[in-house]
């Protein structure tokens, strides 16, 4: 998610329980807004995979199941704190850091418990030699 003065927010999630993609995608949507509004974002650019979930929720398109009603609801609800809140579609193969989120979210619970360390190294660790 990005406000709308450019500043990127991401957020994954785990569901303990059995859903849908497209509930996965409400869900996905409803925390993001939830956080958003938790930072006293006040304008803000959705960006989602879900074509299906974006007309949903620009209104061009009506849910089918009651189940999709009901997290419509919930969503538009979510977004009476914005001044102003926009949501475009983005074909998941462009949204490369949606991908890598996505593969966090799957990481086994045990490994996400530990401590991981992250390096950022300048230059390698031997160095390259020339044959004069």
């Amino acid at each position: 998610m990005f406000s709308l003065e450019e500043k990127m927010y991401s957020y994954v999630i785990r569901l303990k329980f059995n859903a849908s993609n497209y509930a996965m995608d409400y869900e996905a949507l409803l925390t993001g807004l939830t956080g958003s509004v938790s930072k006293g974002m006040k304008d803000l650019h959705v960006f989602m995979d879900s074509p299906k979930l974006v007309v949903q929720i620009e209104g061009n398109h009506m849910p089918a199941t009651e189940e999709e009603r009901k997290y419509k609801k919930e969503i538009m609800d979510a977004t009476v704190p914005f001044h102003r809140f926009r949501i475009t579609h983005l074909l998941k193969i462009l949204n490369s850091k949606a991908e890598v989120l996505t593969r966090l979210a799957t990481i086994k619970l045990e490994f996400l418990n530990q401590e991981v360390l992250v390096g950022i190294k300048t230059r390698p660790s031997v160095e390259e030699t020339s044959n004069s």
